[in-house]
């Protein structure tokens, strides 16, 4: 933590953080507005003494840290992460006094939901003498209500200061829902929490547990030069993003934008070598012009490396440069996302097809082919056929 010496006041959010979302963060910075506190501090809890089932506690130290790094005035504390055993308020609080002075003043943000149970809290008498509370309002509770409790029960008088705050109707457990549902989360929480997210697989139901993007990242900066290293990043991301608009698993693009060009830099001997390794039967084409084989082998190595066996992940690897008739949505995704990535540049019909691809994924995937078929002929190399039934697939259906 930062400048201690001169922070005579401070403000306290601590949670689960399961995941940090917009609406803490906009609570903060209204009380750092109102309130004028030198700094917010944000402590995500070890093991909650009133919750069972949060995620795991790095995970939700990592996502605090992400959505908060980017104001100068919001810290986060490690120091109930770190705690063994069961976590509780007036340990923390006690904490802070000793590391930023006994005068320092703390306020202390609770949740209107919350602030109710503090008399059970473990030696809330000593707690409430040494925290001014900062009341969030929730949605339908009632504030009346609850002060009336807290005057009638607490034989100590309480500061407490009701929040003048928008109501945002955002929940962790409602990201956690649709998340488990394949459903968006933008604009609830971060880009860079929704990235981790999607990076770490967490609040998914089918987390695919075998397959760890740590390993295979680090697999493919091996495999590949920085340039397709980088470009895999890109077409991974870019597929993510084409999945959450056309409602696919952003997971599984992201899984086979990653590994769709794995096998791209292998010399012509070693794919060949490969191709008859695995089994791969090239056609008269594709042994002519081994380079299109590369989607056929990284396939393979998805299934022998990372234990993936999932037939639409491995697909949109095998086909993401030729097509074929009958694509997937997760097959097109990739496809496209292999074109219009970003890293590829900017160019008139780059600028097209990315103004395409947003609104129609058929009409983008065509474009595209009809693209990659006039390359061939300007090259004087032959297209392949399941790009021609791919692309008659796709006419017939417009």
């Amino acid at each position: 933590m930062k400048d201690r010496q001169y922070n005579k006041s401070i403000a306290v959010m601590g949670g689960t953080f399961d995941p940090i979302h917009l609406g803490h963060l906009a609570v903060a910075q209204t009380v750092f507005e109102e309130f004028s506190p030198q700094k917010i501090i944000f402590i995500p809890s070890g093991i909650p003494p009133h919750k069972e089932g949060v995620s795991n506690k790095e995970d939700r130290y990592n996502m605090t840290v992400l959505a908060t790094l980017n104001n100068y005035f919001f810290d986060v504390s490690r120091m109930e992460i770190d705690r063994k055993g069961t976590t509780y308020t007036i340990d923390s609080i006690l904490e802070l006094k000793n590391e930023y002075g006994q005068d320092t003043k703390i306020f202390f943000i609770i949740g209107l939901d919350i602030i109710k149970d503090i008399f059970y809290w473990k030696n809330y008498e000593q707690l409430i003498k040494l925290c001014e509370f900062i009341v969030v309002p929730r949605p339908n509770i009632n504030e009346d209500e609850i002060k009336e409790m807290i005057n009638k029960f607490s034989k100590t008088e309480i500061k407490f200061t009701f929040l003048e705050a928008n109501k945002l109707e955002i929940s962790s457990t409602d990201i956690r829902n649709k998340i488990a549902n394949n459903k968006s989360i933008k604009y609830l929480t971060t880009p860079e929490v929704e990235s981790y997210i999607i990076k770490n697989r967490l609040y998914k139901n089918n987390k695919f547990i075998n397959i760890d993007i740590d390993e295979i990242d680090k697999f493919i900066k091996s495999e590949l030069s920085s340039y397709r290293y980088t470009h895999s990043i890109g077409v991974a991301e870019t597929a993510s993003m084409l999945a959450e608009r056309f409602g696919d698993s952003k997971e599984k693009a992201y899984i086979a934008g990653l590994l769709h060009d794995c096998a791209k830099e292998k010399k012509y001997e070693e794919k060949l070598s490969l191709c008859e390794e695995y089994k791969i039967d090239l056609d008269p084409i594709m042994r002519s012009n081994p380079d299109l084989s590369h989607g056929l082998i990284a396939a393979e190595i998805a299934k022998k490396n990372f234990d993936i066996y999932d037939e639409n992940i491995l697909n949109a690897i095998r086909y993401h440069t030729t097509g074929r008739k009958h694509m997937t949505t997760l097959e097109k995704i990739v496809f496209l996302a292999d074109i219009i990535e970003i890293n590829r540049g900017d160019n008139p019909f780059l600028k097209e097809l990315r103004d395409i691809a947003i609104y129609n994924l058929n009409a983008g995937v065509l474009l595209g082919l009809k693209k990659s078929m006039d390359l061939c002929i300007e090259k004087n190399i032959i297209f392949h056929p399941m790009g021609l039934e791919a692309l008659n697939s796709l006419e017939s259906n417009m």
